[in-house]
Parts: C-alpha cells; structure tokens; sequence
C-alpha cells in the first residue's frame, strides 16, 4: 500500500521541478500520505508506549525481586547467628561444668582406632592362613618323597 501511494509514477509521467524522483499528486493522494503519515506516527507512539510500559513491568518485577532475595538473606543470617550463639552457649556450659570434650574428635578417634583393629584382624587371619598352609605342605612332602617343593 505504502508502495502504491509514494512509488508510483503517474501516468502523464510529469516530475514536479527542483525534486529529484517527485511525482505529480492529485489531491486524494496527498491526503492519503497525510493519513498514512499520521496513522504511522500513532502506530509508533502506540508502539513505544507498550513498550516503555513492559520496561517499567519489568523493573519493577525485578525489584521486587531483589528486596524479597534481600530480605531471605537477612533472615538466613540473623538465623545463622542464633544458632551460632546458641552453640558458644551451650560450649560454655559444658566447659563450666567440666564436662567439655569435643565429640566430633573422640568419634574420629573411635573411628580410626576401628579401622586398625579390623586390619589387624586381616593381617593375623592371613598369617595364621599362610602357616597352615605350610604345615599342610609340610605334611605333604613327608607323605610324598618325591615332591620336593612347595
């Protein structure tokens, strides 16, 4: 449509002077241009206001974003320090108490000293598997002279 109305040439074909590539328009086609001229404008005007009011949507969506993150952080923290406090109190009864002994150590302990006992099981189970062995061979080669390795 935009085409018809500017791109056209008409068709006695006259240019108006002093333009480059203008046309001779009737009157219906000037008014046409205004029209369209006017109806762009509003169509861009209506254009950039939806989109400035989906910009500011936004913004403001993700400012209310911020404050709520913000105000779970200050909750987590002031969480974080009550538990905190709670702990060096509880510390501080026990030490006064004479009671103190950090727990986490002694399982650790407990743990390890676990994991060596089971190892010195193995190994001994080993050792006593291998001597078997050996007198079974033993045995073996006493029955059977003419074997003379293991």
């Amino acid at each position: 449509r935009l085409g018809k109305i500017w791109g056209e040439k008409k068709s006695n074909g006259k240019k108006l002077s002093g333009k480059k590539g203008g046309k001779i328009m009737n009157g219906k086609n000037k008014l046409e241009k205004k029209v369209w001229k006017k109806m762009i404008g509003k169509m861009v005007n209506w254009g950039l206001k939806i989109l400035f009011e989906k910009i500011e949507k936004i913004k403001k969506n993700a400012k209310n974003k911020k404050n709520v993150e913000n105000e779970k952080l200050k909750k987590k923290t002031i969480e974080k320090k009550i538990k905190k406090e709670k702990k060096n109190k509880e510390k501080k009864e026990k030490k006064a108490k004479g009671i103190w002994e950090d727990e986490r150590k002694f399982d650790k302990k407990k743990k390890s000293g676990d994991m060596v006992q089971s190892v010195v099981l193995v190994v001994a189970k080993l050792q006593q598997e291998e001597e078997d062995y050996e007198e079974y061979c033993d045995e073996h080669i006493k029955e059977n002279p003419e074997v003379t390795s293991r």
